[in-house]
Order: structure tokens, then sequence, then C-alpha cells
């Protein structure tokens, strides 16, 4: 065409209809990597600037030790209680598979607590099958007796106690002992080793009493010292050591001596039935040096925790009971909880034994001692209710066990209590949430009291 100049191209770039560089003195030929190539740096596209910088790819490990930090960040006081070793847990994830499994479980199961959902049992989540197999393998190798199997067992264990809404819990009571016994007391220092056997001491303790007696792992030196510097190291009061080994030693001896508290108990009904004759002087000796024992542990325990600013009383008009109980830590109520049912039970047993054998005078003064110590439990009711811990299972058997001994005001106001909880609520067909009736409320507190509430014989004084 005339007027047009004519292409200078070499003939193979002319053949293909690609741009042709004349610059140098043997053209390349067509070449996809100079295809697309700008020559002119002025008319390049610039990179967009951000200001978050581009996160890395994390690992499975560290998806799961992050969700974990987050949850427990955000945990509610009811279940501060039991998941403050899990803070320990998240350097440990990568070391042991079956305890990166049950703590995935844990995370999955509080986003769809968190999230509102539908509640569903354990057992329909995947997580938790896995969760189930990666622990039964761990526990056929030659690794099972390790403190990380036995954080993954209190994983599961309080997965199961916070979230599963089926219709029965497995019970790790004999796992528990397994575990403990194999791997031994903590060492000096293994913070988590300590607080994980806490926290199986706290799930044992209720067993034991239940089952009257059992294998006391706990029973030595190591582990009541270790006890005792990690509840006072959580309560930051190591001059309550001391009194903290008391109340250990005191645990334990209940424990060894309850077999022989249910033996006396069936005797006394027993020889009510003219069946048998027991040595009563035995059995009262047993059961008073008990009693002494418990009155002490608590009376100087209580008074340490008042004397360091741990317990205060504050005049409580809305209760039948006067006062309530203010303590700084959900783990403090929960510890003087357990040593208070102690005590309970050495009375309650006492009190039976005196009222069968027909001692009136001295069946109405424990009477009177025992109505005292429910008081002191039911003090905590306040607490325990605002810090959501009324569902907890040593506050609530303790609360349980002592129903029976009040009158008609106080029931009233602690089926009140309970009209307001999660656990005696129901969906009605508009989806609200309604309470239950006080008779049911009543039947189910009664049917969870168990041993220690030991049904009070007719001969027993009553409170109206």
């Amino acid at each position: 065409m005339t007027g047009v100049p004519k292409s200078r191209a070499c003939a193979p770039c002319k053949a293909r209809r690609t741009k042709c560089f004349r610059k140098r003195q043997k053209c390349p030929g067509p070449s996809s990597l100079l295809k697309f190539i700008n020559i002119n740096t002025s008319q390049q596209p610039r990179r967009r600037q951000t200001t978050q910088p581009r996160s890395a790819l994390l690992s499975p490990t560290d998806l799961v030790a992050g969700r974990l930090v987050h949850h427990i960040d955000g945990a509610k006081e009811r279940m501060v209680i039991h998941i403050e070793p899990f803070k320990y847990l998240p350097a440990r994830l990568g070391d042991s598979a079956c305890l990166l499994d049950a703590s995935a479980l844990l995370c999955n199961v509080w986003d769809i607590y968190r999230r509102n959902e539908k509640k569903v049992p354990l057992s329909h989540i995947p997580a938790y099958g896995k969760a189930i197999h990666s622990l039964a393998r761990t526990l056929e190798s030659d690794n099972a007796y390790t403190v990380d199997t036995l954080a993954a067992v209190t994983v599961i264990q309080q997965a199961e106690l916070y979230f599963d809404h089926g219709n029965s819990r497995l019970q790790h009571e004999k796992g528990f002992v397994a575990l403990l016994s194999g791997i031994g007391p903590p060492k000096p220092g293994d913070k988590l080793h300590a607080r994980l056997g806490m926290a199986a001491y706290v799930l044992l303790l209720p067993h034991w009493i239940a089952l009257g007696g059992g294998t006391n792992v706990f029973d030595t030196p190591e582990w009541i010292s270790a006890f005792a510097g990690s509840v006072a190291d959580y309560l930051n009061a190591e001059n309550l050591k001391p009194f903290l080994e008391d109340g250990f030693v005191f645990y334990n001896t209940l424990c060894a001596r309850l077999p022989q508290i249910l033996q006396a108990t069936k005797a006394a009904s027993a020889f009510r039935l003219g069946l048998t004759t027991p040595r009563p002087y035995d059995v009262t000796r047993l059961l008073q040096g008990l009693a002494d024992k418990s009155e002490q542990a608590c009376s100087e325990f209580l008074g340490k925790m008042k004397e360091n600013g741990l317990l205060k009383e504050e005049e409580d008009p809305e209760s039948p009971f006067g006062l309530k109980y203010w303590v700084p830590t959900p783990f403090s109520s929960q510890f003087l909880l357990g040593l208070l049912t102690a005590r309970l039970i050495i009375l309650l047993a006492n009190l039976k034994w005196n009222a069968i054998h027909g001692n009136s005078e001295e069946a109405a003064a424990l009477f009177a001692t025992l109505r005292t110590a429910c008081f002191t439990i039911w003090r905590f009711i306040p607490f325990l209710r605002d810090h959501d811990l009324l569902t907890v299972p040593l506050p609530w058997q303790s609360i349980s066990s002592t129903f029976a001994f009040a009158n008609t005001r106080e029931k009233d106001y602690m089926l009140g209590v309970f009209e307001e909880l999660d656990l005696f609520q129901r969906t009605d067909n508009d989806r609200r949430k309604v309470p239950r009736s006080r008779a049911s409320i009543e039947k189910e507190i009664n049917q969870h009291a168990g041993f220690m509430s030991m049904q009070q014989s007719p001969s027993i004084p009553q409170e109206t």
C-alpha cells in the first residue's frame, strides 16, 4: 500500500505474527517469555500497597493452639475451675497426637456452644470419635503413661462435662486412677502435672465418697505437697500451704475411713433390727475422732482464709441465711466446699448412729451442729450463683447433700435459685426457656444427693 512503511521484522517473526526485536544482531525468533514483556517501564502497573502483611501459613497444631487460647481467654467463670491447667497445653500440642485431637474436640464443641447452635450429643460429632480413637492408640502404645495422655483424658472429660447433652456420660474414674498410678507424683516445678492431678482429685473425691472408699493414689507426701503448693500458688497465699497440707491429709483420712463409716452405719441398722451385736464403743470412738479432726481442720483453715482476706462475710437480706460468703476465685469456693462437705459426711454418720441407738440428747446436739455446718455451705450459694458454679459437680453435690436438712423457707429459697439455672429449664413450643416445676427439681436434687444425703431416720430431729 502506498505511503505505508514496510515491516522490518525478520521472516520467522513475520510468519508467526510476533513482535520482532531487531536490536540484537540476530533475532531469536518468537518466544513466549518475551511475548508479554513490556520494555517501557513507565507503563508497568504498580503493585498495590497493603498495610497488613501477608499472614504466614499455619500448621494444624498452631491452629488448634490459637483456638484453644481464644476460648480460654473468654471462658465463663464456671469453667475457670477446671480449665485453669489448660493454659499450659498450647505449647505441648505438637508432642502428642491424642492431646492435639482432644484439644480440637474441645474447641469444636466450644464453638458450637458459643454460636448457640442446636445442641447435639458428643457421639454425633466426628471430632469426638477421632479423639477417642487417638487416645486408644496412645494407651496401647509404649508412651501411654505420660502427662500428655493425662491431659488428653482431662480435656475429653471436661468436654463431656460441659458440652455433652446426651443421655449419659462416660466415667473416667478408673482410667484416672490407672494413669496417675503409672505416671507417679509430679516433679518439683511441674505445674501442669500438679494441676491435672488436682483436677482428677476433684473428680475422684465425690466418686470415692459415693462408693465408700477407693484406691487413693494421692495419699503420699509427694502428692500432698504438690497439691498444697499448687493451691497456694493459685491463691497467691504461700503462708496457707501448711494448712492446705493438713486439709489434704484430712481428705485422705476420710477416704481411708469411709468403708468403716459405711460398715458402722450398716451395723447400726442391723443392730436396730436385732440381727447382730456390734461393738458400739469402737464405732462411737471412730466417728467422734473423725468429727473432732474435721472440726479442727475446717475452723483452722476458715480462720486463716479470713485472716488473709480470702474469705469475707457480707450481709444478705435476700436469703434466709442472713450472711453470704465472698472468696476471690472460684477455685477457693470449691476447695472450701470440699472441706465442709467432708465434715458434713462425718456429722451425718455420727448423727444417724446416735439416733439409731436412742441417744436422743446426743442426736439433738449433733443435729444443731449439722445445721450450723449446712448454713456454712448455704452461704456460698450467692457466690456460686453469680459465677455460674452451682451445676459444677462438687458444689452441686455439696448443696444437694444438705437440701434434706433445710426447713420450708430455706428450701423455697434454694428452689428459686435452681429455677433460674439452664439445667432446670425446658424449651416450650415458642422456643422460650421456662423453668421446670419445683417438684421435679426437688426430686432431681434428692436423686443426686446419693450417699452424702444419708436419708434421715424418723428418730432424727426435724427443723420446721
